[in-house]
């Protein structure tokens, strides 16, 4: 029989093994912290998109109402407009503010989640 060599485990590791497993260790958790901040953003910015979308078709609505001339000789009628549309923009704003703190809410659920 002849003897096996058997080569002693390294005790060393490379530098740079090294340092890529401590910085995966200590980035992952920002990563994901910078991911459930990018993911509530993208709401944010949803949320914001449709709120400019409702002032916008209000916007449009206000002119339609001043460019009709049955409108303009009636201030009943007029005044129905404006307050339809003001009553669609209100229901916006209302959803937006419940958007917004239910986001608030949403993000920081994630975050302790994450922690």
């Amino acid at each position: 029989m002849t003897p096996t060599t058997k080569h002693p485990p390294s005790t060393t590791t490379p530098l740079t093994q090294l340092w890529l497993e401590q910085w995966l260790a200590t980035n992952a958790p920002v990563a994901r912290l910078q991911l459930q901040w990018l993911k509530a953003m993208d709401q944010i910015i949803e949320s914001e998109t449709t709120f400019m979308l409702a002032c916008l078709n209000a916007n449009l609505r206000i002119g339609e109402c001043m460019l009709d001339p049955d409108r303009l000789h009636s201030d009943s009628a007029l005044g129905d407009c404006y307050e339809e549309i003001m009553n669609e923009v209100t229901e916006a704003s209302l959803a937006r503010l419940d958007k917004v703190t239910e986001l608030s809410h949403e993000f920081r659920r994630q975050l302790w989640e994450e922690l």
